[in-house]
């Protein structure tokens, strides 16, 4: 997904995270490019930089 909640409000986003968490729950996985945190606990994050 590239960044999924982008024009989403805060219910909006809720709600998805929520679904989100349900599917990783299941043993699904998602993998999502965004700007901000998602904030999905016990989620394993892989940040990537560029430069140094």
């Amino acid at each position: 997904l590239d960044e999924p909640t982008a024009g989403l409000d805060k219910a909006s986003e809720g709600r998805f995270a929520g679904l989100m968490r349900e599917h990783l729950g299941d043993g699904g996985m998602v993998v999502a490019a965004t700007h901000l945190p998602l904030g999905l606990e016990g989620a394993r994050e892989l940040q990537m930089r560029v430069g140094h």
